[in-house]
C-alpha cells in the first residue's frame, strides 16, 4: 500500500505478540470502512488477518461511552467480561469499557491527560507498561 500510517508506540508489538494466542479486537468510534483501512495499511494486511472482530458504531450499535461496542466484542468472542481486557486512551473509552464490565488499562496519549482516568485498574505510560503487565 501506498500510503503511510503509524501506529502509537509499541501497539503493533503489543498487538503481534498476542496474534494466535486469544481473540484479539478492536472498539473504535471511527467507521468500519476507516477501521479496517487504517489497520490494514498499518499491519501491511488484511486488518481480519490479524483482528478477529472490529467494533465500530452502526445500526444499533451505540459508540462509546456506551457498552453496545464491546458488548459486540463479547458477544462475538463468547467470552466473559471478567476474561477481557480493554486498553483504552480517553475517559469516553473507559466509560465504554466500565459499563461492560470489563478490566480497565489506559495508556492515556497527550491530548487525553487532563481526563478523569481514575475508573481504570492501570494507568500506564505507554505500551511498554502494558506488554509487561501482560506477561
Amino acid at each position: 500500500m501506498d500510503e503511510e500510517v503509524n501506529a502509537r508506540p509499541r501497539v503493533v508489538e503489543l498487538v503481534n505478540n498476542f496474534v494466535g494466542e486469544m481473540g484479539i479486537s478492536v472498539a473504535t468510534k471511527t467507521s468500519e470502512i476507516n477501521a479496517k483501512k487504517l489497520l490494514s495499511i498499518i499491519w501491511d494486511k488484511d486488518a481480519l488477518e490479524i483482528f478477529t472482530v472490529i467494533s465500530t458504531p452502526k445500526e444499533p450499535i451505540k459508540t462509546k461511552p456506551a457498552l453496545d461496542i464491546y458488548d459486540e466484542i463479547l458477544n462475538q468472542l463468547k467470552i466473559d467480561p471478567k476474561n477481557a481486557v480493554a486498553a483504552e486512551d480517553s475517559e469516553e473509552g473507559l466509560q465504554s469499557a466500565k459499563a461492560a464490565k470489563i478490566t480497565k488499562i489506559v495508556v492515556p496519549p497527550q491530548f487525553t491527560k487532563d481526563e478523569n482516568l481514575s475508573n481504570a485498574k492501570f494507568v500506564v505510560e505507554d505500551l511498554l507498561g502494558l506488554i509487561v503487565w501482560a506477561f
